[in-house]
């Protein structure tokens, strides 16, 4: 995710939500984008867009009113 919030798939697709660009990784009608995308840790831990949202929430770290959270994941 880049810093105007736009996720890039590999292909160079953009899309502005984690469950679009779920969506077109999967070749679904659905996806939860927060469940689906995951990055991976500094000690190679692999968590949940959704558990990385809930973490920085329980530390009080302000988050973008948007919903997209700004994490970069490791393809």
């Amino acid at each position: 995710m880049d810093a105007d919030e736009v996720i890039t798939l590999p292909g160079g697709d953009p899309f502005d939500s984690a469950d679009e660009a779920g969506k077109t990784v999967c070749g679904t009608r659905r996806c939860t984008g927060m469940a689906f995308g995951h990055v991976v840790t500094g000690d190679g831990r692999c968590l949940s867009l959704r558990e990385v949202r809930d973490q920085a929430q329980r530390q009080g770290l302000p988050l973008p009113a948007t919903g997209n959270y700004a994490v970069t994941v490791t393809a």
